[in-house]
């Protein structure tokens, strides 16, 4: 009975890992959208995109080393700046937990929870849960969606 059970649990284990989706692979952000206190909300990405339409074009991949590296070829002006902004960045994922380290003690670890809708997905940063991150709008919450 004890080796049926033990093999039950190992079988529910493996199977709630095997689940989980990982953010491995390449991604464009679609939006960023900032969650106020006061329930307004704003699409940060749409306001860059005015000032810098490449931002559309910019991938973002996540290694399985956890290296994460972008290709801001579009933007010619700031493709260096873009690119080595996050040289030394990395990611670690645990369920729907993202820690995103910066490799710059200037900037604080952040962590995010994650989602999928099919090729789409969803980043929930919560300040409260980031309470080392600056924070100058007083927002509550920012939402960044990336697609496949």
């Amino acid at each position: 009975m004890k080796n049926l059970m033990l093999s039950f649990a190992i079988f529910f284990l493996m199977g709630s890992f095997a689940s989980a989706q990982n953010i491995t692979g390449t991604w464009k952000r679609t939006s960023i959208i900032l969650a106020k206190n006061d329930g307004s909300k704003s699409d940060m990405f749409q306001s860059q995109l005015k000032s810098m339409p490449c931002a559309a074009t910019i991938t973002y991949t996540y290694a399985p080393g956890g290296q994460v590296t972008i290709d801001a070829g579009d933007c010619t002006n700031m493709k260096k700046m873009l690119e080595a902004m996050n040289g030394k960045t990395t990611w670690r994922q645990r369920g729907n937990k993202i820690t995103i380290n910066s490799g710059d003690e200037k900037f604080p670890i952040q962590i995010y929870n994650v989602s999928f809708e099919g090729s789409t997905m969803i980043w929930l940063f919560n300040y409260t849960d980031n309470p080392k991150t600056p924070n100058p709008t007083q927002a509550k919450s920012m939402t960044i969606v990336y697609k496949r």
